[in-house]
Parts: C-alpha cells; sequence; structure tokens
C-alpha cells in the first residue's frame, strides 16, 4: 500500500494525474481504511477536472477521518465555491476546533457572516438586530 500511495504521489507531482489516479485506486483497493489516498485521489480528479468525483473521495475520506483539519477545510472550501453556506459553515467551524489551523478559516467564517447579515439586511426593514 505504501509504495503504491508514495508512487502515486510522485505521478501526481511531475503531472501524470491518469497513473497517479490509477495508483491511489489501487492503494484504496489493498486497504479501504487508508484515507490520505482518498485525499490524493480526490484532488487529481480535481485536477483532471472532475470535481464531482473530489466531492465524492473527499466525503469518503471526511466519513474515515473526520477529526482531520485538512478535510474539513477543503470540505468547507468547496462547499462555499458551491454557494452552500450552511455546510461550508460547519466545516469551517469544526477546522476552527483545532489548536492550529490557517488564518483562512477564520477569515472565511467572518465573510459567511459578512454574507448572511447582507442578505438580511437587504431583506430587513430596520437592518440586523
Amino acid at each position: 500500500r505504501m509504495t503504491a500511495w508514495a508512487l502515486g504521489r510522485m505521478e501526481d507531482a511531475a503531472g501524470n494525474h491518469v497513473e497517479a489516479k490509477r495508483l491511489f485506486e489501487r492503494v484504496i483497493e489493498l486497504d479501504p481504511l487508508f484515507y490520505p489516498a482518498y485525499i490524493d485521489l480526490g484532488y487529481v480528479e480535481r485536477d483532471l477536472g472532475d470535481t464531482g468525483r473530489f466531492d465524492r473521495w473527499f466525503d469518503a475520506a471526511y466519513a474515515l477521518a473526520p477529526h482531520d483539519p485538512e478535510i474539513l477545510i477543503h470540505l468547507a472550501h468547496n462547499r462555499l465555491l458551491k454557494g452552500d453556506t450552511a455546510s461550508a459553515e460547519f466545516f469551517y467551524r469544526e477546522a476552527a476546533k483545532f489548536p492550529i489551523h490557517p488564518l483562512g478559516v477564520t477569515q472565511n467564517l467572518l465573510n459567511i457572516y459578512r454574507r448572511l447579515r447582507a442578505v438580511y439586511d437587504s431583506k430587513s426593514p430596520n437592518g440586523f438586530h
């Protein structure tokens, strides 16, 4: 498993995404609980232009490792890009619980609140309360 995973990462770094995808799929075949392969496969799918499969692989990684900050942050970013503010907020909040997280997590939570406030202010005659 580790050899296939390391080779997959090398192929991905070299831009050989199709071969990297094959290797990461092999890792998952050998060890379905090895969640880093799901993360890498998600990135490869994204690089190959399939964002739907990116979601699928990151969701699978999240099911195996719901407390991995990398997974949480990428799920949050992806949900935000799709306009799913509630899910994005959930994943950013989860990522923010870790002692070390990128400043972007806090900034993105603030951006979500600003967006929600702007929507509320535009619909409320008295503004935000």
